[in-house]
């Protein structure tokens, strides 16, 4: 908990999809070095850490060699990092994307009946140990009046077609673009945060010439102290880092 202009307030840190192994390693280190500063009482990965490209229904390059093993190995090594950059009584959530979706989905077509002999992707992690709550794919994640979801929409619009669906306040990722929409009617006003991403676009092989209209950056919402108001922004990333509250991390 911090105070601002005074009043107690609690900040919610966002990260959006990294896509391990192909991260952008300076924008993750932004991300860490923000919050060892910030020291937000709750952060919220929003899915999509790993790519697990392996698994993917899409062809491959066979030159890619990593192992889906050795991406949870990176993985791991990146909560144990995060773990040590927020402070002890931050409340931790990791929520799972469509991307770390595709691992379950190739147990359930491949390997079935092994069951409980393959542990489950939150435990190869080592995220109860580390005190990680574990949202899993398709399922949302509540703090005061705000909804975060890894998302499953796309696209042009993606925010205001998230408020039509979800008809609250959304925090979500998977689109990687970056953007806040406000929406108001006659009785209430809601908004959808786009939280961008924090991933390498040169290393995307289906982005030609590794070019999107996709953002670096991620989320940041404050709360009034009994979580009855929120306020959502997007932060990008520029050269390796931020502007949080006036100062360059």
């Amino acid at each position: 908990m911090v105070f601002w202009l005074g009043a107690k307030m609690k900040t919610v840190l966002v990260c959006p999809d990294v896509h391990i192994p192909f991260e952008c390693e300076s924008s993750v280190r932004c991300l860490i070095r923000v919050a060892k500063e910030l020291k937000p009482d709750v952060f919220v990965c929003l899915g999509d850490l790993l790519d697990f490209y392996q698994l993917s229904r899409f062809d491959k390059d066979p030159s890619r060699k990593t192992t889906v093993a050795d991406d949870c190995d990176l993985a791991r090594k990146w909560f144990y990092k995060l773990d040590r950059a927020l402070p002890d009584k931050c409340t931790k959530v990791f929520i799972e994307g469509n991307h770390e979706a595709r691992l379950q989905k190739w147990i359930w077509a491949n390997g079935s009946d092994l069951g409980k002999m393959i542990p489950a992707l939150g435990d190869y992690l080592h995220l109860p140990a580390l005190g990680w709550e574990h949202v899993k794919y398709g399922e949302l994640w509540r703090y005061g009046n705000v909804v975060y979801m890894h998302g499953d929409r796309c696209g042009m619009n993606v925010s205001m077609n998230m408020i039509r669906k979800y008809g609250c306040n959304v925090v979500h990722g998977h689109d990687h673009g970056a953007g806040l929409r406000y929406f108001a009617n006659a009785v209430s006003r809601v908004w959808s945060l786009n939280c961008g991403h924090l991933s390498d676009m040169t290393q995307q092989e289906y982005l030609y010439g590794g070019v999107a209209d996709w953002t670096v950056g991620f989320g940041l919402v404050e709360y009034n102290n009994d979580l009855t108001h929120a306020q959502p922004s997007f932060v990008p990333i520029v050269g390796g880092k931020a502007l949080v509250r006036g100062k360059l991390i």
